[in-house]
């Protein structure tokens, strides 16, 4: 029997509170041990050219192992696919902006979990450039990947992660 899983990119309009960075400030954050990023909230600023972050995390209920940071994962104004590498799911996100560049530079926190395999991978959709948007990964599903590309235009970063079921 195949499951099929329907997901909605939300366009916020508001303020959401528990930003994890400032406006063209370091956004530094890891989840505690045992637990893997499982929502992703963001608002851009057309006057800072530059967004923040919320990130929220839940346990996995598995021991966690091997945890590490990636290097960057891309220079300023460039695309990237990332995905953790070893069975391992995102714990974690850091970047820095650079006003010249109006952009991010990105690393992740990888952790592996104890029996931990994946199924039902699969693209949330992608972001949309100079919006508010808010991506969730239902119960039992983290974030493992993502693609990014910068736009001169908007100067914004679309984003498309992609999810897991952590069996």
């Amino acid at each position: 029997m195949s499951t099929t899983y329907v997901y909605f990119l939300t366009l916020t309009i508001g303020t959401v509170h528990g930003w994890m960075n400032a406006m063209d400030k370091e956004l530094n954050f890891k989840c505690p041990a045992g637990s893997a990023v499982y929502e992703i909230n963001s608002k851009h600023d057309n006057f800072f050219e530059d967004r923040v972050f919320e990130i929220l995390c839940r346990p996995t209920g598995k021991s966690s192992s091997g945890c590490q940071w990636t290097d960057y994962v891309n220079s300023f104004e460039q695309s990237f696919e990332f995905q953790c590498p070893n069975q391992s799911v995102m714990s974690g996100m850091e970047s820095i902006h650079d006003n010249t560049a109006e952009d991010r530079r990105w690393k992740f926190y990888c952790c592996a979990f104890e029996a931990g395999t994946f199924s039902e991978c699969q693209k949330l959709p992608k972001t949309h450039l100079d919006y508010a948007w808010s991506l969730y990964a239902p119960a039992n599903f983290v974030f493992r990947g993502v693609a990014s590309s910068h736009d001169n235009n908007y100067q914004d970063r679309d984003y498309t992660f992609e999810i897991c079921r952590l069996g």
